[in-house]
């Protein structure tokens, strides 16, 4: 009962932060479609902070639960996130404007930690099942 609670929250805490990191690149590309690209300092700092909010709900979802089949579908998602990302702000990445490379390079950034985390910690509880 206890471990059915724990993968509920697990999977509510992630689809939340999953959600959320879709939504706030949503706005960061609305923030940043304008021609010339004018978004405020305060615009840049919330997509920044949003971010943040979002890697932190899937990194609380990924250590609180301790089911192999929802961590295989954490590091899924997150790598087709990841690649999609790669895909999309490949030309921003070229911009003149140092701000909007910056604002671009922030999913990339989250999401790449994220990857790494999880692998790790992967890796970690593969090496120590083998151990015992």
């Amino acid at each position: 009962m206890n471990s059915d609670r724990n993968i509920t929250f697990s999977s509510v805490l992630f689809v939340v932060g999953y959600c959320l990191g879709i939504l706030v690149f949503l706005y960061q590309v609305f923030i940043s479609s304008d021609i010339p690209i004018s978004f405020t300092t305060t615009e840049a700092l919330q997509v920044q902070i949003l971010h943040f909010i979002s890697t932190f709900f899937i990194f609380v979802a990924y250590f609180s639960s301790n089911n192999k089949i929802l961590h295989y579908i954490m590091l899924g998602f997150i790598t087709i996130a990841l690649v999609i990302q790669i895909i999309i702000n490949r030309n921003m990445m070229l911009h003149e404007q140092t701000a909007v490379v910056i604002l671009s390079l922030a999913p990339l950034l989250h999401l790449s930690l994220l990857l790494l985390t999880l692998i790790y910690k992967f890796c970690l509880r593969s090496f120590s099942q083998k151990r015992d």
